[in-house]
């Protein structure tokens, strides 16, 4: 696998956890030499007070093997219900904020995403780093009850810090352009 297959894989293991009606508090990414991805996931089950019986966690367990396995994520449960759009409504006035960061590590160039929470934000954002050819070394994805902090340690997909100001520009751009647009979907 190469290392920016990773940030698929992560988005798929995400789906299959939220096709559950899992809410995803928070998770990180880490890829290491020789291909291992690991992924960890702090996870609230709504469906359940205390912790879920074992054949909840079973099925869990066997749709994050088979979002491995498959080409298309899992169907994401609706768990927001009627409520969903009267919140969005006043979410939608907390301005995103994409700051990037070559100060910090040696390594990496750091990649911050501000926003409020809403189906299908991690996979966006994943899906744009693809899309602008970058690699996910580290993840840090926090949801603070309806904020999101995702941190991404990114290089290009030779493996090299991000120093040019126009491409710098155009990742910003492009992330907040690609989170606008699922408000507006």
């Amino acid at each position: 696998m190469r290392l920016w297959a990773s940030c698929f894989v992560f988005n798929f293991l995400w789906f299959a956890v939220a096709s559950h009606g899992v809410k995803v508090l928070s998770a990180e990414i880490h890829t290491q030499s020789g291909d291992l991805v690991l992924d960890r996931f702090v996870v609230e089950d709504p469906d359940f007070a205390g912790e879920p019986p074992a054949d909840r966690l079973d099925g869990i367990c066997q749709a994050l093997v088979a979002s491995v396995e498959s080409e298309q994520p899992p169907k994401i449960r609706e768990v927001w219900g009627e409520r969903a759009s009267h919140a969005l409504k006043a979410l939608t006035s907390q301005t995103t904020q994409v700051r990037i960061d070559n100060n910090t590590s040696e390594k990496f160039t750091i990649v911050d995403v501000f926003t409020f929470d809403r189906v299908g934000l991690l996979y966006t954002i994943a899906k744009t780093l693809y899309e602008l050819e970058l690699s996910i070394g580290v993840a840090r994805i926090g949801t603070y009850i309806d904020q999101v902090v995702d941190v991404f340690y990114v290089t290009d997909w030779a493996g090299q810090k991000i120093i040019d100001e126009n491409r710098l520009r155009e990742i910003r751009r492009r992330l907040l352009g690609a989170v606008t647009a699922l408000v507006e979907d």
